[in-house]
């Protein structure tokens, strides 16, 4: 039986909520740059599969926002998503940095 329900009522402080997300976010980007990163560029030097390359484009779409939305917790941009304020555009106007 898998953790997560969806009708459980959530009871977490806000700091350990976003330190949770942070560590998810840690977890899923060292996947990426351990684990699939490697594997599909192997994947992709070894021939010439545009399926491949797209895997490995995903992967990397993949690590790149994971490293965004880590500087964003850590800057404290995200924190209202935390604090259970709505959450709408807040960007200002900002763009993604690459």
């Amino acid at each position: 039986m898998a953790l997560f329900d969806p009708e459980r009522p959530v009871d977490v402080a806000p700091e350990d909520a976003v330190r949770v997300v942070h560590d998810f976010l840690e977890r899923c980007r060292a996947w990426a740059i351990e684990q699939e990163i490697p594997k599909r560029l192997r994947r992709v030097e070894e021939g010439q599969d545009p399926a491949e390359a797209a895997k490995l484009h995903g992967w990397i779409t993949w690590r790149r926002f994971c490293e965004h939305a880590l500087r964003e917790i850590e800057d404290g941009t995200l924190d209202a998503w935390f604090d259970g304020e709505p959450a709408g555009d807040d960007s200002g106007g900002r763009t993604i940095d690459r």
